[in-house]
């Protein structure tokens, strides 16, 4: 019921705006949820991964804003990459016995290292054999994969706060006529 009611107000304060307030209060909106998506997104990958450092997740995560030209073709929203992250990324240390990491829940990788490149790039590997320099450096699940399920939860938090930004933003520009 609420959403009706908000709903018609929208249709009335659109109806009563030219095109030029309507596309201005549209792109404020939209980039606006964009900014917002991200960081629910950011959210939920902290809520199923609480080992994942926020820098790893943030580069993970990018805006997508075209908010230029004809109305109909305004774009904004997120992009998430799916490709496998390094363990190094997560909160982890050395123990005796392997490496102990935190991705969802604390794991010990038994017989794994950590090590720093020449580079000054510090991973974390594992041998693969008996052999001194069959070294494997390990990943884990994506960022992508974090999000999952969870996909719904931010598409609707994100429709809410698009309309009420919307809103607002019309408002806005109206009140300056």
């Amino acid at each position: 019921m609420h959403y009706e009611t908000e709903s018609r107000r929208l249709t009335r304060l659109i109806d009563n705006a030219s095109e030029a307030i309507v596309k201005k209060a549209s792109r404020r909106a939209m980039s606006r949820t964009a900014t917002h998506l991200r960081k629910e997104s950011s959210k939920k990958v902290k809520e199923s991964m609480p080992g994942a450092k926020a820098k790893e997740t943030k580069s993970a995560i990018d805006l997508v804003k075209k908010l230029r030209g004809p109305l109909e073709t305004f774009e904004a929203g997120v992009v998430v990459e799916h490709k496998d992250s390094p363990i190094s990324n997560f909160k982890h240390r050395q123990t005796k016995k392997g490496v102990s990491v935190r991705i969802k829940n604390k794991a010990l990788l038994k017989g794994a290292f950590i090590a720093t490149m020449k580079n000054g790039h510090e991973s974390i590997f594992k041998r693969e054999g008996k052999k001194r320099l069959g070294i494997k450096k390990l990943f884990t699940s994506t960022i992508r994969e974090a999000i999952g399920d969870k996909e719904a939860e931010i598409y609707n938090s994100g429709s809410k706060f698009m309309r009420k930004q919307l809103t607002s933003a019309l408002k806005y520009y109206l009140s300056k006529i």
